[in-house]
């Protein structure tokens, strides 16, 4: 792997996964706080989610559905069970959560 550029997150310490969408051009980044949406073109932040409205939730893992159309996450807050969001990015709106999914879920992947 080849590191092709570094791009600020601002509000957040710490980066655990990404997912790069099937055409490339849109890189997700779970972190601490916030899910953020890239431009892997211009490799800058164009938008930013936070489905549990608390920038102290911890979001681990996920996967894009095989339409592109759906994100599911993985997300955490102090002290709880890890929480799948289900985010539409046709309108980037959180469509479902699945409460209790496990202590840590952080192998989140799609199966084709």
């Amino acid at each position: 792997m080849e590191i092709k550029g570094l791009v600020d997150l601002p509000g957040t310490s710490r980066a655990n996964r990404s997912i790069v969408s099937q055409d490339g051009r849109v890189i997700y980044v779970m972190a601490e706080g916030l899910i953020y949406k890239l431009d892997n073109s211009g490799k800058t932040v164009v938008a930013t989610f936070s489905p549990t409205g608390s920038l102290k939730s911890d979001y681990a893992a996920g996967t894009l559905s095989a339409d592109g159309r759906y994100l599911f996450a993985t997300g955490k807050a102090a002290g709880e069970d890890s929480t799948l969001y289900i985010i539409d990015l046709t309108n980037e709106s959180l469509v479902k959560t699945v409460k209790h999914i496990s202590d840590t879920a952080t192998g989140i992947q799609r199966v084709e």
